[in-house]
């Protein structure tokens, strides 16, 4: 078992990583209601959540399944886990990823050439992080992928060379970032992955 607060535990295969997004950053300059959103106090350094910045405006966060909800996991929980540090945690949340999702990912694409991968509702955006995956698409949509995660539960690619399929995206994303209804939000981003250096890097945005 792993305490993740003081009176509360979890089995150490309920630690998971989950994805968002930093609302700092420049592409959501003219996005008022995103990038005027701040804490009304600053938190001790304690209670903020563990972060790390995986490219441009996405930050990797991890979140401990109680059961009854999800925990967001805060700097106090190296403290009441001195064993685990940041890179263990790391390997921790994504090896349990794939044993909760590993076999449910599955992908439907549309006649536009633009993928949606599924994993049951919960952890979609996450799927970025299995190395695995991204030898399956690359396989379908060539050395150079464009892929987008705009909440927790949508991920999308296509072929960065298919601008259209691109364009759609981004009207997909503003469309979501609009609605009221929608949960989880992540990035407006649009990203590319060149399968030569395995790199990731943000080409383009929604408004």
């Amino acid at each position: 078992m792993i305490k993740i607060k003081e009176n509360l535990s979890v089995d150490e295969s309920r630690i998971f990583p989950r994805l968002k997004a930093n609302y700092g950053h420049e592409i959501y300059k003219n996005d008022k209601k995103r990038s005027d959103t701040k804490e009304s106090f600053k938190l001790p350094e304690k209670y903020q959540p563990i972060t790390i910045n995986l490219f441009d405006d996405i930050n990797l966060t991890f979140i401990a399944d109680t059961g009854p909800q999800y925990v967001m996991l805060q700097q106090d929980f190296f403290d009441l886990n001195p064993e685990i540090d940041k890179d263990k945690l790391y390997v921790l949340a994504v090896t349990n990823l794939m044993k909760e999702i590993g076999d449910k990912i599955e992908m439907r694409t549309s006649e536009d050439g633009i993928g949606m991968l599924t994993a049951g509702g919960n952890f979609e955006a996450a799927i970025i992080l299995i190395s695995g995956t991204w030898d399956h698409l690359h396989q379908i949509f060539g050395d150079k992928i464009a892929f987008c995660i705009p909440a927790n539960d949508l991920l999308f690619v296509c072929n960065a060379e298919n601008k259209e399929a691109i364009s759609k995206m981004k009207t997909l994303i503003s469309k979501w970032f609009k609605e009221e209804t929608t949960n989880g939000l992540i990035s407006k981003g649009i990203y590319l992955r060149d399968q030569k250096d395995q790199s990731i890097k943000l080409i383009d945005h929604a408004e």
